[in-house]
């Protein structure tokens, strides 16, 4: 299954919760918001663009297959993105962002588990 079907099913199941179930999700990321306020007092979300070779580099980093460059200039303007600079890739250990993606992974599992329950 793909994910962006992963995606719209976990959406249709979140949109049929009460807010009592709801109620743990929302209390748990509100909780790493806060942590993520105290660890990281003075972070501030700051976007940059790269050239299509650091976002081809960063993927080959991150152990995916890396993108050809684009070649031609309209394929260059939608080729760009927008930087994610994790605080683990910084102090060079397991942080905060670590654990959220960590959360955010057992979350997708426990959701495609509940969807094959259907």
């Amino acid at each position: 299954m793909h994910n962006a079907e992963i995606s719209k099913r976990l959406g249709r199941r979140w949109k049929e919760l009460t807010d009592e179930d709801r109620q743990p999700f929302v209390e748990e990321a509100e909780r790493l918001r806060v942590l993520h306020c105290r660890e990281y007092p003075d972070y501030k979300y700051r976007p940059r663009k790269r050239s299509s070779a650091a976002v081809a580099a960063a993927k080959d980093a991150a152990g995916r297959v890396a993108e050809k460059p684009a070649t031609s200039k309209s394929a260059k303007k939608s080729s760009t993105s927008t930087t994610r600079t994790s605080p683990a890739s910084m102090n060079g250990g397991a942080s905060l962002y670590d654990n959220i993606k960590e959360l955010q992974m057992k979350l997708a599992v426990a959701g495609a588990c509940v969807l094959c329950a259907l």
